[in-house]
């Protein structure tokens, strides 16, 4: 988002909680769409070459082998894959995509609330005051502290989590262009990429 509206002619504030902006997270599959937006960008050759393509998604119940889901990219014209790729590789790319664009990026930066009028402020957690912006995107996950803004309430804890691990193996059967997975019911799930 900082590098479309950078690009579009905007001043764009990056404010950022960490002391230092680094990947958090594991692994992700990036959808036809979001290549799409990469290539857009012009940052689709550097992450392709930081990922795995990824041309089919195939799950099955773990009791039965039944499948439960068989999504092949290709089954529509286009040439279409996702691509398998760490959070890192891709926080990476457009790091540097935002840093070569002088996007200002404000660590260490804890948001509190949001007074809106005709332009909204931020209030920072030492009390500091931000702005006015004409637009702010809370991109701060499920616990965002803007989201009570607009859904008063506390966030819902998240039910799920998740147990990532690389490992270099290649047995019979292994498709390195498919994510396989196995479910017990939907609170289970156990994948192979």
């Amino acid at each position: 988002m900082a590098l479309y509206l950078k690009r579009a002619g905007h001043r764009v504030t990056v404010f950022e909680r960490f002391d230092e902006p680094k990947p958090v997270g594991s692994g992700l599959i990036l959808q036809p769409t979001g290549l799409t937006v990469l290539a857009d960008l012009g940052l689709l050759d550097d992450i392709l070459a930081l990922g795995s393509r990824i041309d089919r998604l195939h799950g099955a119940d773990a009791s039965t082998g039944r499948t439960v889901l068989d999504v092949r990219y290709d089954a529509q014209r286009g040439g279409r894959f996702g691509l398998a790729v760490h959070r890192a590789a891709l926080f990476g790319v457009l790091f540097r995509a935002a840093q070569s664009e002088a996007i200002a990026i404000e660590t260490g930066v804890e948001i509190e609330a949001l007074e809106t009028g005709e332009r909204a402020t931020l209030i920072c957690g030492n009390g500091r005051r931000a702005g006015p912006f004409d637009l702010v995107v809370d991109a701060s996950g499920s616990r965002s502290k803007l989201r009570r803004e607009s859904a008063p309430g506390e966030p819902r804890p998240l039910t799920y989590g998740a147990f990532w691990a690389s490992l270099g193996w290649r047995g019979d059967g292994f498709d390195v262009h498919a994510l396989l997975q196995r479910y017990d019911k939907a609170s289970v799930m156990i994948g192979v990429l």
